[in-house]
């Protein structure tokens, strides 16, 4: 199909736009869920004990195969810095 050009670059002109402002609604969005997350010191227990004591619920990433969720958390091991990681509700 032809079209003239100064149509398609008007048409071209609205697809920028509209991607523009979806991708601006899409940063929003995700700058906000990532500013309400809240890290909890676990004080060595499951990162779900620490997180229902502070009236929160913890991020579930999976489930481990016997069915249990894993829970995201970081660990500052010896010093070393936090490190992302994971871990189960001990049984």
């Amino acid at each position: 199909m032809y079209l003239p050009a100064k149509r398609k670059e008007e048409m071209m002109k609205r697809l920028f736009l509209v991607t523009l402002i979806l991708l601006v609604c899409v940063v929003l969005v995700a700058n906000d869920a990532a500013a309400s997350l809240t890290w909890v010191d676990a004080k060595g227990q499951s990162c779900d004990v620490a997180c229902s004591q502070a009236g929160l619920s913890p991020v579930v990433s999976g489930k481990y195969k016997n069915g249990q969720p894993f829970f995201v958390c970081a660990a500052n091991e010896a010093g070393e810095g936090l490190r992302g990681g994971f871990n189960l509700r001990p049984i």
